[in-house]
């Protein structure tokens, strides 16, 4: 029942979707069809769901005279790299690529919702997003208010009877994937740390998704990272916030929400600003714990229901190599900070908790087991800016069906696994 339930819910998804798209396009130039247009949408409201026109921020306030853009960095170069596997003989190389100005953008009369990245100009009937503007095919965007995007036109899916708070500033720290540790720490927080930089007002509050307050390692390297006396203001999940004046920081990393084909993500596709993720290394390091663990660890996951693998014969050889076995998620952030710093191999399915690579001491080594050889230097770039030597171990589908489906179970060939630890060790 839960599938069919779901796949009518897709169905009717994408009948909005391409109807909405369709009208979109028809009406323009064309008086009739624009009033069925607008006539339409007013019934969409009814439903909660709002089509609007995708803008940049630049092209926003090249239209806007209210809205202002000012550069805080520019001329940026920022890394990359590949991914090495099995028992390739190990390049652990940057490869530099140019990145986008850190800009910090001003607009008025606008609203967000929570766990969201699009500003909402509901007066002129627009979405401000970056990503969403012009979005590569390769790519697909995927936020906590997007319920489809086709073209420019993205299609939000709130509720306006959330909407309960106006607000005369604020600074935007809030975003999607705002309950997921990587993006929180690369994508969100990380912005903290050009707030110096930027030169607003002492009584703009900033706007943090409530999460991060509900979490408490993200509330940790909050409050560490922020050390401005601003005003907290916590928007919810749901949750819709009016602002007469709100400022947006433009992304530190480029990390695209979703790549529509994984087989052929290209290293650039991913790249990194290494001072400032570097500078938040500092930043984290500062609180880490006195604590003393092993130095050989492997990384168990207390509970995943994706990518499931042959994890029971894993620990078997590992505990013969005098390997620990840990659940990072079981310590305090403090102690995860602790782990990883001071361990000299490190053995993991790929996950979240390879985040912490940021805290790894040089030399260390790390193997990473996934299903299939994706080329997404997510983890990679990061541990090769610490000078951490790291490669990868792919097992094969367990299932046929399984082979072009990334989140699949797999399995690890034992014996491989032990050629690659004997090289490590």
């Amino acid at each position: 029942m839960h599938a069919i339930k779901k796949a009518t819910i897709t169905f009717l998804i994408n009948c909005i979707s391409f109807c909405t798209y369709y009208l979109f396009v028809i009406q323009e130039g064309c008086f009739i069809f624009k009033f069925i247009y607008l006539s339409y949408k007013q019934l969409l409201k009814i439903i909660s769901i709002h089509p609007y026109n995708t803008i940049s921020h630049h092209l926003y306030t090249e239209k806007k005279r209210t809205s202002t853009i000012q550069t805080i960095v520019k001329n940026r170069i920022g890394y990359t790299s590949n991914l090495i596997f099995g028992e390739n003989t190990s390049n652990c190389s940057l490869i530099p690529v140019n990145m986008p100005d850190i800009f910090i953008a001003k607009h008025n009369n606008v609203k967000i919702q929570g766990n969201s990245d699009f500003i909402i100009d509901k007066k002129e009937g627009v979405v401000i997003n970056d990503f969403s503007y012009n979005t590569n095919d390769r790519f697909e965007n995927r936020d906590g208010t997007l319920l489809r995007q086709r073209g420019n036109l993205a299609i939000l899916k709130y509720n306006d009877k959330h909407y309960k708070r106006n607000y005369k500033s604020g600074l935007m720290l809030s975003g999607k994937y705002s309950s997921n540790y990587y993006h929180v720490m690369y994508e969100i927080l990380i912005k903290i740390l050009v707030l110096e930089k930027i030169v607003i007002p002492e009584d703009v509050p900033l706007v943090i998704d409530k999460i991060i307050y509900k979490i408490e390692s993200f509330k940790q390297i909050f409050n560490t990272l922020n050390k401005t006396k601003r005003e907290i203001i916590l928007i919810d999940q749901k949750e819709v916030i009016f602002f007469d004046t709100l400022f947006w920081i433009s992304e530190v990393n480029i990390i695209p929400p979703h790549t529509k084909n994984p087989w052929v993500c290209l290293p650039e596709d991913i790249v990194f600003d290494k001072s400032i993720v570097q500078k938040l290394r500092e930043k984290l390091l500062s609180i880490k714990s006195e604590k003393i663990f092993p130095t050989k660890i492997y990384l168990s996951r207390k509970n995943t229901n994706r990518r499931k693998y042959n994890e029971d014969e894993v620990i078997s050889l590992l505990k013969d190599l005098n390997f620990s076995i840990v659940t990072p998620e079981e310590f305090l952030f403090s102690e995860q900070i602790a782990l990883f710093s001071r361990a000299e191999i490190i053995v993991a399915g790929s996950g979240a908790a390879l985040t912490n690579l940021l805290f790894c001491q040089k030399n260390c080594k790390v193997i990473c087991l996934v299903g299939k050889p994706i080329n997404i230097p997510a983890f990679t770039t990061i541990a090769y800016f610490q000078g951490v030597n790291m490669k990868y171990l792919n097992g094969h589908s367990i299932k046929i069906s399984d082979l072009n489906n990334i989140h699949a179970d797999f399995y690890i060939p034992i014996e491989k696994l032990g050629k690659m630890l004997n090289q490590f060790l």
